[in-house]
């Protein structure tokens, strides 16, 4: 799951969202002195995150994506999640897409001072660059992939990896959609935060 999938599975509080937020952008030594519903999101996207990547499902799908991105096949499919989500979003949600968006990026330009800097930073270019309502197209899905290129320390090829997504949108909606029941299921179920 990647950033608009995250904000989803939050309960309805700004610090719960944020922390649901920060495992992808800071580092665990900069979350000591946060508020216990920001660690508690912390937590939940630590836990959605594992749930994903021991789901049978997405097991699977990573075997579909090239050989020669196979590396980064999880880091493809969180991203594409996000497009396959963000285009089915009536079937998750009766709240429209963009009101959700709209709230996002108005909670990204307000983080609190206690957020973790570089992470505050980059939820401020989030919200400049409209990156959660992008992920309705390819287009923001290809941009999405030569940001995270340009983070990987490393020759890559992620730049390009839409082309993953545009070979596989059906297999990986099926699989999403299989993955994203499983996942509210157990986070509304989960005692340790109410939806």
């Amino acid at each position: 799951m990647n950033f608009l999938a995250h904000l989803y599975l939050s309960t309805n509080t700004k610090n719960h969202r944020l922390g649901n937020l920060l495992p992808d952008l800071s580092k665990p030594n900069e979350w000591s002195n946060l508020p216990p519903d920001v660690i508690k999101g912390i937590e939940q996207h630590r836990l959605v995150d594992r749930w994903t990547d021991t789901h049978p499902t997405f097991k699977k799908l990573k075997r579909s994506v090239s050989k020669s991105r196979s590396k980064f096949a999880g880091i493809i499919l969180d991203v594409s999640f996000d497009y396959l989500l963000a285009n089915n979003w009536g079937r998750w949600s009766k709240e429209q897409l963009s009101n959700f968006v709209e709230r996002a990026d108005r909670e990204l330009r307000t983080v609190p001072e206690y957020a973790p800097y570089q992470a505050k930073q980059i939820m401020l270019r989030m919200a400049e660059h409209s990156w959660l309502s992008s992920y309705t197209e390819i287009k923001g899905i290809e941009r999405a992939f030569i940001g995270l290129s340009r983070r990987v320390r490393f020759s890559n090829n992620l730049s390009g990896a839409e082309q993953e997504l545009i070979s596989n949108e059906q297999l990986w909606k099926e699989g999403f959609t299989q993955i994203m029941e499983d996942i509210i299921e157990k986070t509304n179920n989960h005692p340790s935060w109410d939806k």
